[in-house]
């Protein structure tokens, strides 16, 4: 694994050695890169290696922690679990774009294979920090950069985005 890349691995590592701030500050320079590149019309190659970013970030937060929360203890996590959960019922359309993707079963199989590292931290751990990541997208903003991972993910201009989801 690279030193710099940001992993829901580095984000439990620090959020179990009560970092948070750390994580979320990985978490925001990372959604900044992502949507920072899709303010700019971009080449094909560029757009695409962006979707592909992005596609991963978010599989990692939704479907990818509904993997790692149901490996958990069910007391353990039951919360976030529920706050995982309720993110993917509340943003319909970011979900099947991200699952219609076809970077999908490529971030799927990563996820996975990382997954197995010896160093990644306990399911409970992971399923907590995602669910701490998804409350970020709770706010205005959090509003905001949903939508522009829509117009990413649909290829459409980030300045064209309309409103995500339900209030």
């Amino acid at each position: 694994m690279h030193p710099g890349r940001f992993t829901l691995r580095r984000l439990a590592r620090n959020f179990k050695q009560r970092r948070p701030a750390y994580g979320l500050r990985m978490v925001a320079l990372s959604v900044a890169l992502v949507l920072v590149a899709g303010t700019v019309r971009a080449d094909g190659g560029k757009a695409a290696q962006e979707r592909t970013k992005a596609v991963y970030l978010l599989y990692q937060l939704t479907d990818g922690a509904q993997e790692i929360c149901d490996q958990a203890p069910s007391e353990a996590v039951k919360e976030p679990r529920q706050a995982v959960a309720t993110f993917i019922e509340r943003h319909p359309n970011l979900m099947k774009l991200i699952r219609e993707s076809d970077d999908y079963a490529a971030s799927q199989a990563r996820f996975r294979e990382v997954r197995h590292y010896p160093e990644v931290e306990p399911p409970e751990l992971q399923c907590k920090g995602s669910a701490w990541l998804l409350q970020v997208f709770e706010g205005p903003r959090g509003q905001e950069d949903i939508r522009k991972y829509e117009a990413i993910l649909s290829g459409s201009n980030v300045e064209d985005a309309q409103p995500c989801c339900h209030p």
